[in-house]
């Protein structure tokens, strides 16, 4: 787990790949009574491959360096695509997967490049 002061996140890496991301609400004025897991967002899951074991902000650019064991990858914020037409939905969830739906089916594909 790491926290990126600049930027607001909170990220953390599992042991099926994912770094999960949460980002501060800006400006949040709960109530005494709210929970800390009010003030965090859940952002989009970016997938990997392995176990992460290591997790760390870093650079003066706010890179997350994500190690696997095997490698390491540096992310980088990018905006994420997202399309639906004809009852079909495609969805960028990650820089190199992307989701498409079948809505009147059900069917779902994940294609990664």
């Amino acid at each position: 787990v790491c926290y990126c002061q600049v930027k607001g996140l909170l990220a953390a890496g599992t042991d099926r790949g994912r770094v999960a991301m949460w980002r501060k609400v800006p400006g949040f004025l709960g109530s005494p009574g709210a929970e800390g897991k009010d003030r965090w967002a859940l952002q989009t899951p970016t997938e990997l491959q392995g176990n992460i074991t290591q997790i760390q902000w870093g650079s003066r650019k706010n890179l997350l360096a994500v190690n696997n064991v095997i490698s390491v990858a540096i992310l980088s914020e990018q905006a994420m695509s997202s399309h639906f037409h004809q009852q079909v939905a495609a969805v960028q969830v990650s820089p190199s997967l992307l989701n498409v739906c079948f809505l009147s089916t059900g069917v779902a594909h994940s294609l990664r490049t």
